[in-house]
């Protein structure tokens, strides 16, 4: 009897020790899981122990950068543009800061040229917010190719003033334009674009491609850039590492000498301005040049005037 008694004893005690085990398991398993749960919003709540202040939640790297482009809704803001061929482009109007202001004058610069660009614009904090769809560069690119004009933009309204040669013509800036500036097609105002045959606005000068011109004023027979010129070039360097697009820079010569001699020194140049591009950090994937020597003028080769024009550096797309 006494070893039985000793063997129920013993199985009742192996019995409670299994049954405070499995117990204090569940309570573990209970507990982390619980925890789990509950660690997002401690994480939220932690107390700094230097402060007293709650601290902010760690976040992956990525979410502290910066949101990449303009938040801001795209606005057409207040100005005017205008272009006479004796007092080159004027830009007239109020922006709401000096950054804005600068942007928008060096891409008019970089395509019309320094001394061709007048500024009567306003800095006043309290201006539209000027915030454009398109690319400035572009708009000036398109604007470049017209004779004179005018164009206002103000709220949601935009008007053109210019001649063309045909309805294709208009047709084409109309459209453009409408697309342009922001999210939505707004209305041109187009009545005053008026359609003459005799203009040299047509269909194939607008969708030339061609963003800006350079005259970079080689010495006769060299492809090295000549010191005046390095301004204008590190204008085009910074504003082009902004861009980010793909482009080829095109070499033109005029008329003197032969066409070989011509087509190697208009490559060679282009080379040149390519290499100083990349040179201050314009990616050099996005840059291939070529020349067409004598081939492509702009203007009259019988004079030095139109000479010094058609030996130029051309930005396409």
């Amino acid at each position: 009897m006494l070893n039985e008694d000793q063997d129920d004893a013993q199985r009742v005690i192996f019995w409670v020790l299994g049954a405070v085990v499995t117990v204090l398991l569940a309570t573990l398993i209970w507990w982390k899981l619980s925890s789990a749960a509950k660690a997002p919003a401690v994480a939220q709540t932690a107390v700094s122990l230097e402060t007293g202040a709650p601290e902010m939640p760690e976040m992956a790297p990525e979410a502290l950068q910066p949101p990449v482009g303009d938040t801001q809704p795209k606005s057409l803001g207040e100005l005017e543009l205008g272009y006479t061929q004796d007092a080159g482009l004027t830009l007239t109007g109020r922006v709401p800061s000096e950054r804005k202001k600068e942007r928008l004058l060096s891409q008019a610069k970089l395509v019309f040229g320094d001394a061709r660009v007048n500024d009567q614009i306003v800095v006043d904090e309290n201006a539209t917010v000027l915030n454009w769809k398109g690319k400035t560069l572009d708009l000036m690119a398109k604007l470049a190719t017209l004779g004179p004009f005018k164009l206002f933009l103000k709220n949601d309204q935009i008007k053109l003033e210019t001649e063309v040669k045909d309805d294709a013509a208009k047709g084409a800036w109309i459209g453009w334009l409408e697309n342009f500036f922001v999210d939505q097609p707004l209305a041109v105002d187009a009545a005053t674009v008026a359609v003459n045959d005799a203009s040299l606005v047509s269909v194939d000068a607008f969708e030339s491609g061609t963003l800006f011109n350079l005259a970079v004023n080689f010495a006769s027979g060299s492809a090295e850039i000549p010191q005046e010129s390095l301004p204008t070039l590190e204008q085009a360097a910074e504003i082009l590492r902004e861009d980010g697009r793909m482009l080829r820079i095109v070499g033109h010569t005029d008329s003197s000498g032969d066409e070989k001699s011509n087509r190697e020194l208009s490559e060679a140049r282009a080379a040149s301005v390519r290499q100083f591009l990349v040179d201050r950090s314009v990616d050099s994937n996005l840059l291939s040049s070529y020349g067409l020597g004598s081939d492509q003028p702009i203007a009259d080769n019988s004079t030095d005037a139109g000479r010094a024009k058609n030996r130029r550096i051309e930005f396409k797309q």
